[in-house]
């Protein structure tokens, strides 16, 4: 029924790119990816050409042509000037979440030539810098944005949390997370990482209650292998169990928590 009203509003100018994109959306979810991705190439609404090309890219994947996600997303970008910056970041941010980081750096490196210094590209790099392990690349980038904003609560956070994660420079990385804090205390993703620091400090006691928080506004696969593991180390192995299976819920196919779980029971 809803295919068939939207058909009809094909013919309505101001509403065809909405109806392309909600028919492509029927067509995803009723297995038929050829139709849906001919509907999602009809949208030519630029508040809506973000949306509809990162549906097409995970299209791409799904029906085992990738190379076409870039195609696509690249073409967007010429037809609308107005959303370039927009793509860039969408493009890469598929990429970097289906492994291919290294393809992400290119098309954000390419970015900011057009877009200098732009803060949402130059973050959106440093998480693909961190996924390849380049750390001092990925803090480079995060440093630029603080050197414009010292105030960025998202990039302090970011930063202290790879130094917390990947760096020994735990006391450093404490002091950028306590000042994302201040600028957003009920923040979940930084309640987790000011948890996560402190535990690798040694401090298990005082990370407790910052997960607890976090928890009670994010029940995720990350949040949980942080707070699973600070329960864990802390004596609470059934409490612990509980908060990883329902972390594992929220998102099966992440390997964070079987990571955490078999480098615990190796240790």
């Amino acid at each position: 029924k809803a295919e068939k009203l939207l058909k009809k509003l094909l013919a309505s100018d101001n509403f065809r790119a909405n109806a392309y994109f909600y028919l492509g959306e029927i067509a995803r979810k009723t297995n038929r990816p050829k139709i849906a991705i001919e509907r999602f190439l009809r949208v030519d609404r630029p508040e809506l050409i973000v949306e509809a090309r990162k549906q097409l890219a995970t299209l791409a994947i799904e029906t085992k042509v990738p190379a076409s996600a870039h195609a696509w997303f690249a073409e967007a970008r010429l037809l609308f000037q107005e959303e370039n910056k927009n793509l860039y970041v969408a493009e890469a941010q598929f990429q970097t979440s289906n492994g291919m980081a290294d393809k992400a750096i290119v098309i954000l490196t390419e970015a900011l030539e057009q877009h200098l210094n732009n803060r949402e590209i130059l973050y959106t790099r440093a998480l693909a810098y961190e996924q390849k392990d380049n750390i001092a690349k990925a803090e480079a980038d995060l440093r630029t944005i603080l050197v414009r904003n010292p105030e960025d609560a998202d990039a302090l956070n970011a930063l202290g949390y790879m130094l917390a994660d990947r760096t020994y420079r735990l006391n450093e990385a404490l002091e950028l997370i306590k000042k994302a804090l201040e600028k957003k205390p009920d923040s979940p993703a930084i309640l987790d990482s000011m948890g996560w620091v402190l535990h690798k400090l040694g401090n298990s006691s005082d990370a407790l209650p910052h997960f607890v928080k976090a928890w009670n506004v994010v029940r995720d696969d990350e949040i949980a292998a942080h707070y699973g593991e600070v329960l864990w180390t802390l004596g609470r192995q059934v409490e612990a169990k509980t908060i990883w299976s329902i972390g594992y819920e929220s998102n099966p196919e992440s390997g964070k928590i079987r990571t955490t779980i078999k480098r615990l029971i190796n240790s």
